[in-house]
């Protein structure tokens, strides 16, 4: 996660750790805005936020995601595109919006300024 001055690493199983990578104005150098990356130590991680880039929207068991920043909801749709489930969110600062799950598709996360939100994907 990548905060105003420092870069933390958030380790969600099998236990919830959070760490910080890098504090400082060095952090502004690793991200490409261009490419929506962070490059850390030779390696590159897509970034998912303020400078854009590409969420999953659908899962491995078939789940789609449709993020409705209006409403400050995401709507959940089974592989039917029937709605299985809306959660409510607020984001206060109505800045950038994102919704995605992760690469495993073991959680769901959105993000606004300041607030993420993480869910354990359970079918």
């Amino acid at each position: 996660m990548f905060s105003w001055d420092e870069l933390l690493c958030i380790t969600l199983a099998p236990e919830i750790r959070i760490s910080a990578v890098k504090r400082g104005e060095e952090i502004y150098d690793m991200i490409d805005e261009d490419r929506s990356v962070l490059i850390l130590n030779g390696n590159i991680y897509p970034t998912l936020g303020l400078y854009g880039g590409v969420p999953i929207l659908r899962n491995n068991l078939g789940d789609g995601i449709s993020l409705e920043p209006q409403q400050e909801r995401l709507v959940i749709l089974n592989s039917s595109y029937e709605i299985k489930q809306i959660i409510e969110f607020y984001d206060e600062s109505r800045d950038w919006r994102w919704a995605t799950f992760s690469v495993d598709s073991c959680y769901l996360i959105i993000g606004v300024p300041h607030v993420l939100f993480v869910y354990k994907w359970v079918e």
